[in-house]
């Protein structure tokens, strides 16, 4: 599943929802062992947990990212200081002054974390995140109690 930059935001929306519950099935799962549209899905999501056109300390930034990544419940297998350097190398964020300074970005050169923008708006990710990763793990708790019982 891509998700396409012409997109109508609505059908990239539903797009990235279905994956992002494909994904939410997963325990510690590794961002490089992702597709490389899901990977910008997730980190597009944990980029959103700074609001744009406001900077950020370090500390802030890296209660942020604890915070999303708790959301996932486990989801990622990755800390918040590697997800921050990932987060910085692929472009969406920004870090200044010796990383006194840290500011969501939106890359020219990729137009995915635009696209995700645009499907989500204001949409809280974490909130979004915990709600898929507890309906998977209710699912999988369903599943297990219906085989135990048999």
């Amino acid at each position: 599943m891509e998700l396409q930059t012409d997109q109508p935001s609505t059908e990239c929306r539903e797009k990235a929802l279905k994956m992002l519950d494909q994904i939410s099935r997963k325990s510690a799962v590794s961002l490089a062992s992702l597709g490389e549209e899901e990977r910008w899905l997730m980190l597009s999501l944990a980029a959103l947990s700074l609001s744009p056109g406001q900077e950020y300390s370090e500390k802030e930034v890296n209660e942020a990212l604890l915070a999303w990544l708790q959301a996932g419940e486990g989801m990622l297998r990755i800390d918040h200081v590697e997800l921050r350097r990932v987060l910085i190398d692929f472009g969406l964020w920004r870090r200044r002054d010796g990383g006194r300074a840290y500011s969501l970005n939106c890359p020219q050169t990729d137009d995915r974390f635009a696209t995700i923008i645009a499907a989500f708006g204001e949409d809280d990710g974490k909130a979004l995140i915990s709600q898929r990763r507890t309906s998977a793990l209710q699912a999988r708790a369903a599943r297990r109690a219906a085989r135990l019982a048999l």
